[in-house]
């Protein structure tokens, strides 16, 4: 590879993958119930689209620029999505360990600051948007 050539980054690489892979399995993963589901690349895409966005407005909403995101990490399909979502903005994630005692959750978020998020509101809406794609789609 010559100096002028660039490499795609990661997130690149995954909107490749969620372009040409459209329906094909992307991920299987538990979900805030501990269910097993299977999720598509297409799918997936939509899912970091739109949490993409409303961390971006959830962040400007703060009055004071940040590029700091923490939540509690459960190893979920929401963190997955969380995850990619924080890549797609440049963001830096810090995934908590949900099992931490909260008083060491609070001192090392306070050392960090940033826009603090709840993974349930974000399962909540993968919840919506694959009911809503499931009902469009019959």
């Amino acid at each position: 590879m010559n100096v002028t050539e660039k490499k795609m980054d990661l997130i690149e690489h995954f909107w490749d993958d969620v372009s040409s892979r459209g329906n094909s399995t992307a991920l299987i993963a538990t979900n805030h119930l501990g269910e097993i589901v299977s999720v598509s690349w297409r799918e997936l895409g939509q899912w970091v689209a739109t949490v993409s966005a409303n961390l971006s407005d959830k962040m400007s909403a703060l009055g004071t620029p940040t590029h700091r995101i923490g939540y509690l990490s459960d190893n979920s399909l929401a963190c997955v999505v969380t995850a990619l979502s924080c890549m797609n903005l440049g963001v830096i994630e810090f995934p908590f360990d949900h099992r931490l005692p909260t008083h060491e959750i609070d001192s090392r978020w306070k050392s960090i600051q940033g826009l603090w998020i709840d993974l349930v509101e974000i399962s909540g809406q993968l919840r919506r948007d694959r009911k809503s794609t499931r009902l469009n789609s019959s």
